[in-house]
């Protein structure tokens, strides 16, 4: 990756580390944890957006990226109140569908979307069975969501391996990591620290798909 993306993430890296020094006080008042959680994320918005390009392809992969990325602040900020838990799980479901539409559909690779789907789901159905119908549901719906991202990452780096696509690959597998440790963490036994594991392994995922869009820029250069 090219040198320059180290300092533009400097940003990212210190608004990161502002949300684990401040916004995980446990007296925060909810408003100000919301801001300083929505943050970093706000900060590779601007980056994926900065990576708008002439080229329709650049434009269109950017593009659903920082909607991606918007989908997730909204997330982001309704989890911090219980109550708007399913509206916040209902932008990430958006978020996960606005990247997958990004890594786009061709090749198809169905039988690993098929391997993929009936691991994945397995491991929900095992862990969604104590909780309400409703929350049920919406995890169901998230986790399909979540698996048809992870698919179309699996299958764009397998059809043209390079680093850019190793990268959307890697959010991809973060953000299914960060989701099975809340998982087994609400459902099975509390985790030390979970918060902090969960958000880590969150805003990894989210830099690694956000710095996939400087694969046209790179292609730009070596042109």
């Amino acid at each position: 990756m090219d040198r320059s993306i180290s300092i533009k993430m400097l940003p990212f890296a210190s608004l990161t580390m502002l949300f684990f020094a401040k916004g995980m006080d446990k007296e925060i008042r909810p408003e100000l944890k919301a801001v300083y959680k929505c943050l970093p994320v706000c900060y590779l918005i601007y980056y994926a957006i900065s990576n708008l390009k002439d080229s329709k392809k650049s434009k269109d992969y950017s593009k659903k990226i920082a909607t991606g990325l918007v989908l997730s602040v909204i997330g982001d900020a309704c989890i911090v109140w219980p109550k708007l838990f399913i509206p916040g799980a209902l932008a990430y479901i958006l978020a996960h569908g606005a990247y997958a539409s990004s890594f786009g559909w061709k090749p198809l690779f169905l039988k690993t979307g098929i391997v993929l789907y009936s691991v994945v789901l397995t491991t929900v159905s095992a862990m969604v069975t104590q909780l309400s119908t409703v929350l049920i549901l919406a995890i169901i719906i998230y986790a399909l969501l979540l698996t048809t991202m992870l698919w179309r990452a699996f299958a764009r780096y397998i059809d043209s391996p390079n680093l850019w696509k190793l990268s959307a690959l890697s959010g991809a597998l973060l953000f299914l990591t960060s989701d099975i440790i809340f998982g087994i963490h609400l459902s099975y036994f509390q985790i030390p620290h979970a918060e902090f594991v969960i958000m880590a392994i969150y805003y990894g995922a989210q830099l690694c798909i956000a710095l996939s869009c400087g694969e046209i820029v790179s292609l730009k250069k070596e042109a």
